[in-house]
């Protein structure tokens, strides 16, 4: 998609503009998403090394597992994550 995109420059009177302009902004979203799940996990990580994986970063009260088998990287707790804007991950 790379290599196709770059080959154009006329988007209004080449058919396979749009086309290729809407997968290229599919996939730079799906990238960028990707990106920030990483950074997540890669803190998340940080925070196994430094035996803080699994406490609310609010509380201090520990996660429920199950929230943690569903999201391996949240910071919160469920009652903490529905009160303060920065635990809504």
């Amino acid at each position: 998609m790379r290599a196709a995109r770059a080959d154009w420059t006329d988007e209004e009177h080449d058919p396979e503009g749009f086309t290729l302009t809407f997968a290229w902004q599919q996939a730079e979203g799906a990238r960028g998403e990707h990106l920030a799940e990483l950074r997540e996990l890669e803190a998340a990580g940080s925070r196994v090394d430094a035996g803080r994986f699994g406490i609310c970063a609010s509380c201090g009260l520990p996660i429920p597992h199950a929230q943690l088998e569903l999201r391996p990287a949240r910071t919160t707790c469920v009652s903490c994550a529905g009160t303060s804007p920065a635990g809504r991950r």
